[in-house]
């Protein structure tokens, strides 16, 4: 099976426990997109999980949002159901939310 999108969606899980106001941006930057006919994948646009990412990145750098993924310990990479491999492991466990974000 496809285990990709599980880890995806855990990876925004975790992002959203360290940063409570992910959730929100992400769905009015969405919105924002979709009112500008600019989140139509199905025309060449980017996905809503790319936007959601773009928020990460967003609060990454402007806010302090840590990479889950540079603070993993070790390195895990997951087989797609092709070719390609992909970096699957980020902290886990208890996180601290950031109150300084947004």
């Amino acid at each position: 099976g496809m285990m990709l999108p599980l880890y995806n969606t855990r990876l925004l899980r975790t992002y959203a426990e360290l940063a409570p106001a992910l959730p929100v941006l992400a769905v009015v930057v969405k919105r924002w997109a979709k009112a500008h006919s600019i989140a139509l994948t199905y025309t060449g646009h980017i996905s809503s999980y790319s936007w959601t990412l773009l928020v990460v990145y967003y609060l990454q750098i402007c806010h302090g949002l840590p990479s889950l993924h540079a603070l993993a310990p070790q390195r895990t990479i997951a087989r797609s159901s092709g070719p390609k491999r992909f970096n699957t492991d980020f902290v886990k466990g208890k996180v601290q939310a950031i109150d300084s974000m947004v």
